[in-house]
């Protein structure tokens, strides 16, 4: 019998019980679908609402929940103070009017702008802001236009922002209906907001992510990919470049609230560890970041988080440890999940256009994770477990298989990777030395092209 001097992970009883994570595998995603006024160019959230003013439509806008666009539509686009494009517009009219219902947060500011332009020089502007609360009804805003010649304008700018672009506020949002001019036979194109198309996106079910970003891009930050570890998909993250800002490749379970992320599933037992594999390729210096937030009514009493820089293109575990505040002695009722293609914090962002591809995640235990199909009937045991000196790998193969192995920290880095080896089918055992490995928890991933297999073990001084 050829001896071969490895680790082999085994589960213990601790890990037996394993809860689970909504959507853990990314098999399953969900449409979502949106509404555009056509005609108008729009910035994070976007939402038809019927009835409207008058009609059956109006139209709503917010910023993203991470505050990283500021909600807003219009015919133009803002650079920093700059405003440019437009509509073709060939009309003096005396004053500008809309129905506006909104909430707007405390020191914040929604405003609507307009210029209008001949040949590229202003002739006209007008800036109506907008704070408070007015929810319970449209309330008009009319302001009249400042000329600034007797020319007639050949375009128009018009932009409503729901908050102040330089200081996003999340809760701020606005709604708007029969957008017009006074003295003018010229329309807003589509200002009554009754012309409407459909774009729709996937999300991996029970998710959060910022795909809406990708609607008017049409690139998505957070897809499916057949590149799975198990099942048959698993969640693609990438930060995509969009000159002035990145689409961020994050998703969590959860709920944004003021204070950050609050918890967004039912856990029921202390788990001591957060799993799952991955692969990263990171572009520009940026950092993966998984990290677990665990609560009891609502708060915070232990987390985690694993950070990456380095290149792993083959599925690898990660381990996020989870630490409990000093002095809990309860269990946790619920917690919150981030994943993110860059590094995490208050002043973070992408960096570059990293891909970070997730599957098969777990509290308290990695999943068997098979990658490919029929599923293996080999059976692998270890004993004793925790050992010293060494321990000894039962194997019972139903056929003989090459199966090759690979040795990794709790914080998911690869330590050994052993050559492939040929076993007969049937039982058999391979004594294991502990030799080179410090007292500690390791992980083994083992298998070969059909299959792979992750499991834990404990050396001992």
């Amino acid at each position: 019998m050829k001896k071969i001097v490895f680790i082999f992970l085994f589960f213990i009883p601790l890990w037996a019980f394993s809860q689970t994570i909504p959507d853990s595998n990314f098999e399953t995603w969900k449409d979502i679908v949106y509404h555009f006024p056509t005609g108008w160019q729009t910035s994070a959230l976007i939402t038809r609402i019927s009835p409207g003013y008058m009609g059956n439509y109006a139209i709503r806008v917010q910023s993203n929940s991470t505050a990283t666009q500021a909600g807003s539509f219009g015919y133009g686009s803002r650079n920093a103070n700059i405003l440019k494009g437009g509509t073709p517009f060939a009309a003096r009219p005396d004053s500008f009017a809309g129905y506006f219902a909104y909430h707007i947060a405390t020191g914040d500011t929604a405003t609507v702008c307009i210029v209008l332009k001949n040949n590229g020089t202003v002739v006209g502007t007008d800036t109506i802001p907008i704070w408070g609360t007015n929810t319970g009804y449209y309330a008009l805003r009319k302001s009249r236009i400042n000329y600034r010649s007797a020319q007639t304008p050949d375009s128009l700018i018009l932009i409503a922002n729901c908050t102040n672009p330089a200081h996003i506020n999340p809760a701020s949002y606005l709604i708007a209906d029969q957008f017009g001019f006074t003295n003018s036979t010229v329309s807003v194109p589509n200002g009554d907001f009754e012309s409407w198309y459909t774009r729709s996106y996937h999300d991996p079910a029970s998710w959060i992510t910022q795909n809406s970003l990708g609607l008017t891009t049409g690139e998505y930050p957070v897809t499916d990919t057949t590149d799975h570890f198990g099942g048959h998909l698993a969640a693609r993250l990438k930060n995509n470049n969009q000159g002035t800002y990145y689409q961020e490749g994050y998703m969590y379970l959860g709920k944004m609230g003021s204070k950050g992320l609050m918890p967004g599933i039912a856990v029921n037992q202390i788990d001591t560890f957060f799993t799952g594999y991955y692969k990263f390729f990171p572009s520009n210096g940026d950092t993966c970041t998984f990290a677990v937030s665990m609560f009891r009514h609502d708060t915070l009493v232990g987390s985690g988080i694993f950070l990456s820089k380095d290149t792993v293109s083959t599925w690898t575990p990660f381990v996020v440890p989870i630490t409990y505040t000093s002095g809990f002695s309860g269990r946790p009722d619920s917690a919150a999940i981030q994943v993110a293609a860059f590094r995490l914090g208050s002043a973070s962002s992408p960096h570059g256009n990293s891909i970070l591809l997730i599957d098969d995640l777990s509290f308290n235990t990695f999943s068997t994770g098979f990658a490919a199909t029929p599923e293996s009937k080999s059976k692998f045991s270890v004993a004793p477990n925790p050992f010293s000196d060494f321990t000894m790998l039962q194997l019972e193969l139903p056929f003989s298989e090459s199966i090759s192995l690979k040795i990794y920290t709790l914080e998911g880095r690869e330590l050994k990777v052993f050559p492939a080896t040929t076993f007969p089918a049937g039982k058999q055992s391979v004594r294991i030395s502990s030799e080179g490995l410090a007292p500690g928890i390791y992980f083994l991933v083992t298998g070969n092209n059909t299959y792979t297999q992750t499991q834990k073990i404990i050396v001992t001084p």
